[in-house]
């Protein structure tokens, strides 16, 4: 299940980039395995939120992450 960042201001609407993605959805966006997502994570190069006692990545900053390098 995916969980939506809604933004504050009602002028900004939820776009794709504003999801919340599990490990298993961020291998699949990155069309990697699970093992290297949580190598980038490990390696600081992806950031992660905590959502309880859940690991989530927001899609738009992992875009972010990876073009910074």
């Amino acid at each position: 299940m995916n969980f939506l960042f809604i933004a504050k201001n009602n002028k900004q609407k939820e776009t794709p980039s504003d999801v919340f993605l599990t490990y298993q959805e961020l291998a699949e966006f990155l069309k990697i395995s699970k093992r290297h997502a949580s190598n980038l994570v490990r390696l600081g190069k992806i950031r992660k939120f905590k959502l309880g006692n859940s690991t989530r990545f927001l899609r738009s900053e992992i875009i972010h992450d990876l073009k910074k390098g």
